[in-house]
């Protein structure tokens, strides 16, 4: 997959490194424009109800992503159920690192930013959407705690994924 845009990659897709992520295959900046490639496998789909997975696995892989890309370093900035792809037992995650150029949809943060806390709101609004009512109550307790307002209200990417592993 080939994401082609205006401006500079993120250097620090070079550190991003994770299962539940495309693997970055390479990065380009020429002429004002950017690319990112990276290794996309068929046979996975987009997530949608009722998911082709297990629910709890679900939830822990896609987190697992978030905390993988934070501590790498890198953002989302435009999390949609779209972006969540199935395989046979596996999900990715795909997008991050992209200088989105989007207008806002349902699932953007309160703060119209691009930010951690930007995806971790993200990521709750889609889990509550997708598989809350299969979920246990802490869980569903926890996907709560990533929607104030507030950012620095929500947990960090990190603590969502050591919550949602417990």
């Amino acid at each position: 997959l080939i994401y082609e845009f205006s401006g500079k990659p993120d250097p620090a897709l070079a550190d991003l490194e994770s299962e539940n992520i495309p693997g970055i295959l390479e990065t380009f900046f020429e002429a004002g424009k950017g690319q990112v490639i990276v290794a996309y496998s068929r046979g996975y789909t987009v997530a949608s109800k009722p998911l082709t997975m297990p629910t709890l696995r679900f939830v822990i892989e896609s987190a697992q992503a978030l905390s993988d890309a934070a501590r790498a370093g890198v953002i989302h900035g435009d999390l949609r159920p779209e972006r969540f792809l199935i395989g046979e037992n596996h999900i990715l995650v795909e997008g991050f690192g992209i200088p989105w150029v989007s207008t806002p949809h349902a699932y953007s943060p309160p703060e119209g930013v691009a930010s951690y806390a930007g995806d971790v709101y993200a990521y709750g609004k889609i889990m509550q959407e997708l598989v809350a009512p299969d979920l246990p109550v802490p869980i569903k307790t926890l996907l709560d705690r990533c929607l104030p307002r507030k950012p620095e209200d929500r947990p960090s990417a990190a603590q969502l994924l050591t919550a949602t592993i417990l």
